[in-house]
């Protein structure tokens, strides 16, 4: 699915994609439909993965900026974390121990 989400100065395309082929073919449409040209400023790739047996979520975004001078500039971050399930009076417990572990 190929989405177009207008903002304030920019517009993002939003691709929804479960295999890579899928993603590639959605670039490849945007590109022929000109969102993607020599008028980019910046260029944002932004994906979540999930590990079911580690219940662990990774974020992982890849930017780049092309400047009025021609350079580019790239960057990258990853971020993983995991969402607690807390549905008893142990698992808050066992929360505010890994907390106060952290800090």
């Amino acid at each position: 699915m190929l989405m177009l989400l207008p903002s304030a100065n920019n517009v993002s395309v939003d691709i929804v994609m479960t295999l890579q082929t899928e993603a590639f073919s959605a670039m490849l449409r945007a590109q022929n439909q000109r969102w993607i040209d020599r008028k980019i400023k910046a260029f944002n790739v932004l994906f979540t993965l999930y590990n079911p047996p580690t219940n662990i979520f990774t974020i992982v975004s890849f930017l780049t900026e092309f400047s009025a001078s021609g350079s580019i500039i790239t960057s990258s971050s990853t971020e993983s974390f995991t969402i607690y399930r807390t549905t008893t009076v142990v698992d808050y417990f066992i929360m505010a121990l890994k907390v106060s572990y952290i800090k």
